[in-house]
């Protein structure tokens, strides 16, 4: 695994940016930095403060002997902090993020010259400063930023993508999305009742035998071939894309009956040389031996979820969060013995829960950040039409000060779950939804946000909920909020969408950059438009 730089940690407005081992720059107090065009220096400083605010200034420095035709400051606010005034820059506000470009009267900015430029900030108290600082592209401490290779950009394809949806893996090639993506997560397999690893749809997975139309190579499946299905699908396109890795997603909402008995101490080993049997070696029931072998490149853990924050009935056990640990390294165990049978090089990862309780009761996080590549962090569902609750963002980047609910979820919020649990930031993925929350029955007030309606919108497949290229068929102006990074739409029927946008995917992809983290997951491939969402990311983290 790769050593990527670590999520920026406030330190005080007086302490000089040290420079980490190639990391993204701290808290910016004084220093300097050299940018393209002219060789810029910034420096901050806070020149008043008081309890519940503060003024501060970044001196921008030409220290070249050139022109500086012009220039750019980025940075982020600490959570809570939000900027009042600000002058001598024009400046935009996305969350956290805050971008500074020159004013007509200071193109181009003359050698040995400085420029001052201030703001006041509000905030909850807690010590004044900016972090994430970058001119020009270049950490203010005068540092490189780290290249991008690297980052994961993953997608998941659904096995039942090929029924009412008619989204096949051939349109994942046709769309450019596997060309953009570096690792597609099947979903599903699981446990079964006696504690082996299954496929939950054998018939999609590796039975069908698709026309030539339908196919990622273009000739017809035929009968006699030992695999068919989406399995086949998946090796042509690794095939065609050899920098594609695949990974098969274990559980699910409504598939993880069965992993509290399964991964019991007593049952452990068994049930993980299961899975490695039947997804790893490809022995399926009534296919050849190894049909499927080469098909998948590891395991993504989706048991939603450990203890007791399951779907309802969903049977628990107290040792389910150790055993959950347990089960992460006893699969590590077996696939680093494979890896030297083998040859190859097996991926693990795992799927965790927004809410910081539902982390907190499933993850033993010392094993599992040892077993694991990476997680993927829930980024959406984290509001819905679910009881007599306002409209809100599903999957915001930051809470604004204005949220009205009870409990306050970002993915901002989660990162820093993780995080604080002791997760590195090189360790993290965010999700991303390629599909939207509605509320119906919304009163055309300040765009439907944050209203009451009369329960959730009518989907195509399921009531409050949507895929984003449906979204884009059913009218309305398409709204942007900048302080929570999150997109919606009121359409003429009185329906409220919350969904992300290829903007709001841009500036996911741009923090997960600027943060250090590992990368993006989109659920799922078939609700991108033409693969719009996947072209973002990309354009971003390739």
């Amino acid at each position: 695994m790769s050593s990527r730089r670590a999520r920026a940690v406030p330190l005080s407005a007086a302490v000089a940016l040290a420079v980490l081992a190639g990391l993204i720059t701290a808290f910016l107090a004084p220093s300097q930095a050299q940018a393209a065009g002219g060789r810029l220096t910034a420096e901050y400083t806070t020149t008043g403060d008081w309890r519940t605010g503060h003024v501060g200034a970044i001196l921008l420095h030409n220290t070249g002997t050139t022109y500086s035709a012009d220039w750019t400051i980025r940075f982020d606010l600490p959570a809570g902090h939000r900027i009042t005034t600000l002058w001598n820059a024009e400046y935009t506000v996305e969350g956290q993020r805050v971008t500074l470009t020159p004013p007509d009267w200071l193109r181009p900015m003359a050698p040995g010259k400085t420029h001052r430029i201030g703001f006041t900030a509000t905030r909850p108290g807690s010590s004044a400063g900016i972090v994430n600082c970058l001119v020009n592209g270049l950490t203010c401490d005068g540092g490189q930023l780290e290249p991008d290779d690297g980052h994961v950009r993953l997608g998941y394809y659904t096995s039942w993508s090929i029924y009412g949806r008619d989204y096949r893996l051939k349109d994942v090639d046709t769309t450019g999305q596997a060309a953009k993506l570096t690792h597609i997560k099947y979903a599903f397999g699981s446990a079964d009742e006696s504690g082996d690893c299954h496929t939950l749809d054998p018939w999609a997975d590796y039975q069908i035998r698709f026309p030539a139309d339908q196919t990622v190579s273009g000739e017809a499946d035929t009968w006699t071939q030992p695999l068919g299905g989406n399995f086949n699908q998946l090796l042509q396109l690794k095939q065609k894309y050899p920098h594609l890795k695949v990974l098969i997603s274990l559980g699910g909402w409504t598939a993880s009956d069965h992993f509290s008995e399964a991964v019991k101490p007593e049952n452990l080993a068994d049930f993980v040389d299961s899975c490695i049997d039947t997804f790893i070696r490809g022995n399926l029931p009534d296919a050849p031996p190894g049909a499927a072998y080469g098909v998948f490149d590891g395991f993504d853990f989706d048991w939603e979820w450990p203890g007791p924050g399951g779907e309802p009935g969903q049977p628990w056990d107290p040792a389910d969060r150790e055993n959950y640990g347990l089960m992460m390294t006893e699969f590590r165990s077996q696939l680093d013995a494979l890896e030297i049978e083998l040859g190859r090089e097996f991926t693990m990862s795992s799927y965790t829960a927004a809410d910081p309780e539902v982390f907190e009761a499933a993850f033993d996080v010392p094993r599992a950040k040892a077993a694991l590549d990476f997680f993927v962090v829930q980024g959406y569902d984290l509001y819905g039409p679910w009881g007599d609750v306002p409209t809100n963002h599903q999957g915001q980047l930051y809470s604004p000060s204005r949220n009205p609910a009870i409990n306050d979820y970002s993915v901002d919020i989660a990162v820093d779950t993780l995080r604080s649990a002791g997760i590195p930031a090189h360790q993290i993925v965010i999700g991303i939804p390629a599909f939207g929350r509605g509320w119906a029955g919304v009163e055309d007030r300040d765009g439907g946000l944050y209203q009451y309606g009369t329960g959730p919108a009518s989907g195509k497949y399921e009531p409050g909920i949507d895929d984003y290229k449906e979204i884009l068929t059913k009218g309305g102006t398409i709204r942007y909020d900048r302080e929570a990074v999150a997109a919606y739409v009121l359409t003429p029927a009185g329906e409220f969408w919350s969904f992300d946008s290829p903007r709001v995917v841009t500036a996911k992809a741009e923090y997960v950059k600027y943060n250090g983290l590992r990368g993006v997951m989109l659920w799922a491939l078939d609700g991108d438009d033409d693969g719009a969402l996947v072209a973002a990311a990309y354009d971003v983290l390739a």
